[in-house]
């Protein structure tokens, strides 16, 4: 499904997406899927420089559980690399 422009344009305002980013959604998540996530999303780093990305796990009481998870990649945003947010609520 495609968003209509205006909301698709005042989603990216809050989360400070700029016009050349992308963002990757990683949606329902499971324990160890954000892993495999990070470690991809690091890997198109190379070619998309611009990629974002949010989190949203399954289970909310999850959320400290995957920022700590994070946490062990090193300090957000990487150099370069994504800028992740997690969805919580």
């Amino acid at each position: 499904m495609k968003a209509d422009p205006e909301s698709a344009d005042r989603f990216a305002r809050e989360l400070g997406l700029k016009k050349n980013e992308m963002l990757f959604v990683a949606g329902s998540t499971h324990p160890g899927e954000e892993e495999i996530i990070v470690e991809a999303l690091k890997n198109w780093q190379k070619d998309f420089s611009g990629l974002r990305l949010l989190i949203a796990p399954r289970h909310v009481e999850r959320a400290k559980e995957v920022r700590a998870m994070l946490k062990q990649y090193g300090p957000w945003p990487l150099d370069p690399g994504p800028r992740v947010f997690i969805l919580i609520e």
